[in-house]
């Protein structure tokens, strides 16, 4: 049956049917490939199948100690194992969204709030000559709501235009983006957050227009006040929250930058340079027994090894970083204690994989052709699961049971990354592909080619070597090594891009902001300035005034910031790779860039302040 499979890729579906399959193919029990999918009873909880797969699992336990030794079984919803590993990402997004909103509410609210002030006269005559509060009120309600209004009208415009290209862009690792789109719902929050915006902006506004005495305002006026101490406050008050919110979005974006950078840098454990790997499986009807695939493998390489440019070719069961694995429990045989077992990842290699793919071998020797049936088994561990075993000892020539077989380690390989490239390297087993000792490995198998240049241009002499020989067979996940790595760092680099722009817009709106707030005051104390300097005072020491008057409440926000940020760290902790949540380097950066940003943003208008003639100022006032 063909469907839709994960997140949108194509899938086909089969029965699991191991019964008719022949032996070579049969999986054993101490295989952990399998995820069981169960529909709750009428009346069953998660909590209640979890207890009774507990149970289940100690009489299995019980009757397969050698298979189901300290292996258990456990619950959890279908829809946590869908969304559980982006479900954080997404709800800290989305406090990151809220977080530039606010910002830029405060914009609006400054912007009004400035409006309100030139208006103040306008105002009070209207007071004089009988307006009510409820109206004045009113009107500042409605221009704040048109303004919302315009605003969200277009960002709805953005979303129908960039709904469909974020969905292409995050398919690969966010699931259900073919449900993407601007619905009812859709539209109910933006008309929500559109009304709530706009009443947030007019209310400081409203506030500082409703109360005030028409005769005071208009005596003020007269005499050029800038507009009141209430006022003021109310503006230092804007500036302080937007610093404070844009520094919680930098810190955020510089830890997950760092991260990006720091998953950038990992060392996959192969040579992924001029390495091209492809998919094949031939089928168990065409190709029955351990005999038939092997010879298979062996034209085959024979004839991808003569194309132009290629060096070498092995293969291995399961690729690294290919989101499938195989797993089991490892055993000492002198420490039967089942505690004392090692959970380790487990494949099967062809001569010379490891010389192929570039993985470095630490000590003893690669497997070899000469690891063939009827031979001592043998196998090669990673260093991860030679200290878990071995630590601080010699591996090589150590003896261990695994999948039902007595194995000696002949060589000890770096280690190597498995499903995702934050993750630590896991223990991991190597056997050798002639030796079947794991039977059912040696049928799919994922193929690595050594190429000298751009391994993609062989992708045709590819194909046409395996159509040649057996021309049903298709070819499956043909990519080049990094791109595969590529794609394994999507994910982050997403995320910090991501919030690399809205932390780039919050301090684009946090230096407007406060640019329009100084300019604001200063345009408003000019004749306080030209006073000044008409008395004598320096253009130096005016402008120190103004910077005291600007700056302070960008410093105040900034510490306000740093605690908020610390305190909203742990959000982000999960998402983090190789950087703490409290670094302090971040922390020391992004405040710095702020009050760069603020410095000029305040130097700009002080200096256009002090540049001004004095007598032009007062005879004009």
């Amino acid at each position: 049956m063909l469907s839709g499979g994960a997140w949108g890729r194509p899938a086909l579906w089969r029965p699991l049917g191991y019964g008719g399959l022949p032996p070579e193919d049969q999986p054993s029990r101490g295989s952990s490939s399998f995820v069981a999918v169960a529909k709750l009873a009428s009346g069953a909880t998660i909590e209640s199948a979890r207890a009774e797969l507990a149970s289940l699992s100690s009489a299995l336990e019980a009757e397969y100690p050698g298979q189901n030794e300290t292996v258990g079984m456990t619950a959890m919803p279908v829809r946590d194992t869908i969304v559980g590993d982006v479900r954080g990402w997404l709800l800290v997004l989305l406090g990151a969204v809220g977080f530039v909103l606010a910002i830029a509410a405060a914009n609006v609210g400054g912007l009004l709030l400035g409006r309100a002030s030139e208006r103040r006269s306008e105002v009070a005559i209207r007071a004089a000559l009988g307006a009510s509060s409820r109206r004045i009120v009113g009107q500042t309600l409605v221009e704040a709501l048109i303004v919302a209004g315009l605003g969200g009208v277009l960002g709805v415009g953005v979303a129908l235009a960039g709904t469909r290209w974020m969905g292409v862009l995050v398919r690969q690792f966010v699931p259900r983006t073919d449900e993407l789109g601007v619905n009812l719902a859709v539209l109910g929050f933006t008309l929500a957050a559109t009304v709530t915006a706009g009443l947030v902006c007019a209310v400081l506004p409203a506030m500082l227009t409703a109360g005030a005495d028409p005769r005071a305002t208009l005596g003020e006026t007269a005499r050029g006040s800038s507009g009141g101490e209430r006022s003021g406050r109310f503006r230092r008050g804007l500036v302080t929250a937007e610093v404070t919110l844009a520094i919680v979005l930098l810190v955020g974006a510089g830890l997950l930058g760092r991260t990006l950078w720091n998953v950038m840098r990992v060392d996959v454990g192969i040579d992924t340079a001029g390495l091209l790997t492809f998919d094949v499986a031939p089928p168990s009807s065409d190709y029955p027994d351990a005999a038939a695939v092997g010879a298979f493998y062996d034209d085959l390489f024979e004839r991808l090894r003569g194309l132009p440019g290629v060096g070498s070719v092995a293969a291995i069961n399961i690729a690294p970083l290919s989101g499938s694995f195989d797993g089991t429990r490892v055993m000492l045989p002198d420490r039967p204690d089942p505690d004392e077992r090692v959970s380790a990842q487990v494949r099967t290699v062809t001569p010379g994989y490891f010389a192929t793919t570039g993985l470095d071998l630490v000590a003893g020797r690669q497997l070899e052709d000469t690891d063939r049936a009827g031979n001592a088994p043998v196998v090669v561990v990673t260093q991860a699961l030679a200290h878990a075993m071995w630590p601080g000892e010699d591996p090589l020539g150590r003896r261990f049971s695994i999948v039902d077989t007595t194995v000696q380690v002949v060589g000890v390989v770096a280690d190597i990354k498995h499903l995702h490239l934050e993750e630590p390297s896991p223990p991991m087993v190597f056997f050798p592909y002639d030796q079947q000792l794991v039977a059912w490995h040696g049928r799919h198998m994922t193929v690595f080619m050594r190429v000298a240049g751009e391994p993609l241009v062989l992708a045709g002499g590819v194909r046409s070597t395996l159509t040649a020989i057996d021309a049903r067979l298709p070819i499956t996940n043909l990519h080049t090594m990094d791109a595969v790595v590529a794609s394994a760092a999507a994910a982050p680099r997403f995320r910090a891009l991501l919030f690399l722009a809205f932390a780039t817009l919050a301090l684009l709106l946090a230096a407007i902001g406060i640019y329009g707030v100084v300019s604001f005051s200063v345009a408003r104390r000019t004749r306080e300035m030209a006073i000044r300097m008409a008395l004598g005072a320096r253009p130096r020491e005016v402008v120190g005034l103004l910077f005291r008057d600007g700056l302070a409440p960008v410093l105040f926000g900034a510490a306000l910031g740093l605690l908020a940020a610390w305190a909203l760290s742990r959000v982000l902790a999960t998402l983090l790779f190789g950087v703490s949540a409290t670094d302090a380097g971040v922390f020391i950066i992004v405040p710095t860039l702020l009050l760069g940003v603020a410095v000029l943003a305040t130097l700009l208008p002080a200096r256009r302040a002090v540049r001004a003639e004095p007598m032009n100022i007062l005879r004009e006032s």
